[in-house]
């Protein structure tokens, strides 16, 4: 099977930002974050061959997935939140005077 969202990727992945925002542990390929920013980024990245290999060994590691759970909220809110949006528009207005 082709890899179809890597020849559609882009943009945001809003869906990986709404389970962040609710503290929801993120699996992914490298496509289903692309756009997101990088530094931080608390979810699982795997290559779609190794998911089911890797999505085991987060079942079985319960102790990393709650870690990433606690990060999840704290990137939100540095990297996406409403003041975050706010200084990034005043940003973008400021080359429209």
């Amino acid at each position: 099977m082709p890899p179809i969202l890597e020849k559609y990727r882009k943009g945001i992945k809003t869906k990986v930002l709404h389970a962040l925002s609710l503290g929801v542990p993120v699996l992914s390929t490298p496509a289903g974050v692309f756009g997101l920013e990088k530094e931080g980024l608390p979810v699982f990245i795997s290559e779609i061959g190794d998911f089911s290999d890797t999505l085991l060994e987060l079942v079985n590691g319960e102790d990393r997935v709650e870690k990433m759970k606690e990060r999840t909220i704290d990137y939100i809110e540095k990297n996406y939140s409403e003041k975050v949006m706010e200084r990034w528009k005043r940003i973008i207005n400021m080359g429209d005077a």
